[in-house]
């Protein structure tokens, strides 16, 4: 025991933790309101649980009319607590088509563009398409994946896009919100 200031300091050190319970097998342990745990050395998060969210969200307007994927200006970066671990990234945004027979596509990049495409390699998680050449239009883009980066280091992803024609295409149109999320999940 050790005394730091007025308070009493100690280390507690057990094989198992045990939750007190009426019935005859406990199965919570509490720790007291106005308390918390610090679990900053380490902690095991059973497989499945949300370890942490990132999310990034913007409303400027890129435009480009490149058949090659440029980026949407949507991007995040996590920093996985283990290896093992998976990343769900999910996105949305609102893509204006100009005038003209084109295919708005929209993609998720491990990195930057030049980076992993996680989607297909031309039609990434899909795309918005208006067959007449007379019409303009605009829809919401979206798409999400488990992704399998197998490190610890920071991962950034990007949401891009590509005109499959040349036609011009506008991601976060009007203000419209783009947003990505990323979540670790444990494994």
């Amino acid at each position: 025991f050790e005394y730091i200031g007025d308070h009493l300091m100690s280390t507690l050190s057990v094989t198992t933790l045990t939750g007190l319970s009426t019935s005859p097998t406990p199965t919570k342990i509490e720790v007291a309101s106005g308390h918390t745990l610090d679990a900053s050395n380490g902690l095991t998060t059973p497989a499945g649980h949300v370890i942490q969210v990132v999310n990034a969200t913007t409303t400027t307007a890129v435009a480009d009319t490149s058949t090659s994927y440029v980026s949407t200006g949507l991007t995040a970066s996590i920093t996985p607590s283990n290896a093992n671990n998976k990343i769900f990234v999910t996105f949305s945004t609102p893509i204006y088509k100009g005038i003209g027979n084109a295919h708005a596509i929209t993609t998720i990049f491990r990195g930057t563009v030049s980076g992993t495409n996680l989607g297909h390699a031309n039609w990434g998680f899909g795309a918005h398409y208006e067959p007449s050449n007379s019409d303009d239009s605009m829809s919401v883009n979206a798409g999400s994946i488990l992704d399998s980066p197998n490190t610890t280091s920071s991962q950034t992803y990007t949401v891009a896009m590509r005109s499959n024609t040349g036609v011009s295409i506008t991601a976060q149109s009007n203000s419209g919100m783009g947003t990505i999320t990323l979540m670790e999940i444990a494994q």
